[in-house]
């Protein structure tokens, strides 16, 4: 099993804790040995960047859309972001790989 300090697996659910940047040069995710965070071109604006957001996530680790959602944070750049229905450690397999 994993350990990260922006991750947690509950009830067959990751918890990813995720800090935004929008309006960045690049769509990216850059995960760190103690944080997630995703960089999206669009503005926080009428949740636009809280949308590329979940789209870059879904692209970058080849997750269905529907199994992705934001818990909370969705006016913040901090926020929850919850995977469900995966196989977990495939998942933080892929996430963990980013940044070896």
């Amino acid at each position: 099993m994993f350990s990260h300090p922006a991750f947690e697996i509950r009830n067959d659910e990751v918890f990813l804790s995720i800090r935004v940047h929008p309006k960045s040069s690049v769509n990216r995710i850059d995960v760190s040995d103690f944080s997630i965070d995703i960089y999206v071109k669009e503005p926080a604006d009428k949740g636009k960047a809280n949308r590329s957001v979940l789209s870059c996530l879904t692209k970058t680790f080849k997750i269905p859309s529907s199994s992705i959602s934001i818990s909370r944070g969705l006016k913040s750049r901090n926020k929850i972001v919850v995977i469900k229905d995966q196989d977990n450690d495939l998942l933080l397999k892929k996430i963990i790989g980013k940044h070896i």
